[in-house]
């Protein structure tokens, strides 16, 4: 290090390079949650016009009387989520391995996804707007590791950048 600030970083040990400083990163939890869904209902009766009756009064005139139809549609509101956390130490040591400093990363990847979906008849008012379908599109553990190794590199990178070790 000169001036507080480091002058070279090696990923990997070189042979034959002496090192005035070592830095290892331990992984001390790694974690995908399951896919969660937290649900509510509401069933909702509505009455619908489907259709109508021609009715004459006694002058012979004709009007028209609705027809109603009791229908009936259940809507459910949902909030799907997942979520990851990597929880990692960084261990700062000098050349004769004595330890520096010693500092707890953490790192996170939040999925979250909230809708609405209705079984029964879509005539009824309060399903519009709904889905037709519960499909949740989750991603995948791996996909969701790769997002906290990307949080955690950077955390890194910063905290390394940052250490005062002197």
């Amino acid at each position: 290090m000169s001036g507080n600030r480091w002058q070279v970083i090696h990923t990997s040990e070189k042979p034959g390079v002496h090192y005035d400083y070592r830095a290892a990163l331990e992984i001390i939890n790694a974690s995908v949650s399951p896919d969660t869904w937290n649900t509510t209902s509401n069933t909702v009766t509505e009455n619908v016009q489907v259709g109508q009756e021609a009715v004459k009064d006694t002058n012979g005139v004709v009007t028209y009387k609705p027809i109603y139809k009791e229908v009936c549609a259940t809507i459910y509101y949902v909030n799907a989520s997942k979520n990851a956390t990597v929880t990692a130490e960084l261990n700062i040591y000098d050349a004769t391995g004595r330890r520096l400093r010693s500092d707890m990363i953490w790192a996170s990847d939040n999925f979250s996804e909230t809708f609405s979906y209705y079984t029964g008849d879509a005539r009824v008012s309060a399903t519009n707007g709904c889905r037709t379908s519960n499909t949740v599109f989750f991603p995948s553990d791996w996909t969701m590791m790769d997002n906290c190794a990307r949080d955690l590199r950077f955390r890194l990178e910063c905290l390394i950048d940052e250490a005062d070790v002197q």
